[in-house]
């Protein structure tokens, strides 16, 4: 039995996508805006949109990073590499894959702000507001999700994951234990240090190895619908 639950359908996720870039191309039909992505959940999502864009536009990405050990929400947020773009006076649509408690977009709002850009927008697939913490701007949303752990369409856990075509989540402490067997220590204290994430996707299917610990990869799984 698979350990995971369909949320938002590869066919649903598409359609939404293309009205997401239709709306864009129409406010920004006189404009060359710059989209940039932060890595690593927001790059397959940011691949499908400006498929879709039918205005002139660019791209870049900058590294950001909110999860400690892959799936622990952290307030710290590491802004990593450097954008090649020179974004002053330009105009910046940021695209997120998620967006949850709010510390990595507001981050990286100010750090933007701070290089003097013509205007900045916010398109989000997935947009979680009960998870939020701090106040961040969506201008575009594809879709909302309740205030579980979700995978797919470059959303991973633990580095897994990214590659589903669809948006799942994965769930329960049973299936924590599963993921790393005869590691139940290690298991204890993932558990004690898991702040307000209420579950953990983990499925059955392939089996492949995580560091010295097994984890059961769910690419060849059927989810459950």
């Amino acid at each position: 039995m698979n350990s995971y639950k369909l949320i938002i359908s590869a066919e649903e996720i598409q359609i939404r996508v293309s009205e997401l870039a239709r709306q864009i191309s129409t406010d920004y039909s006189e404009k060359n805006p710059l989209l940039i992505t932060p890595l690593k959940a927001g790059f397959i999502f940011l691949a499908d949109l400006i498929r879709h864009l039918t205005i002139p536009h660019e791209i870049d990405f900058i590294s950001v990073s909110s999860y400690r050990e892959g799936w622990q929400r952290s307030k710290e947020v590491e802004i990593g590499n450097e954008m090649r773009s020179n974004i002053e006076d330009r105009d910046i649509i940021i695209v997120e894959g998620i967006v949850d408690t709010g510390h990595t977009l507001f981050n990286l709002i100010q750090t933007l702000s701070k290089r003097r850009a013509r205007s900045l927008s916010v398109c989000t697939l997935l947009n979680k507001p009960r998870a939020r913490e701090v106040d961040v701007p969506l201008n575009y949303v594809g879709f909302i999700v309740e205030d579980v752990f979700v995978v797919g369409y470059g959303l991973d856990f633990m580095e897994r994951y990214r590659n589903l075509d669809y948006i799942a989540e994965i769930q329960t402490d049973l299936e924590m234990q599963r993921a790393f067997p005869g590691s139940a220590s290690m298991y204890q204290r993932l558990k004690g240090d898991r702040e307000g994430q209420k579950s953990i996707v983990v499925s059955s299917g392939k089996t492949g190895k995580f560091g010295k610990l097994k984890v059961k990869h769910p690419s060849l799984a059927k989810p459950d619908s």
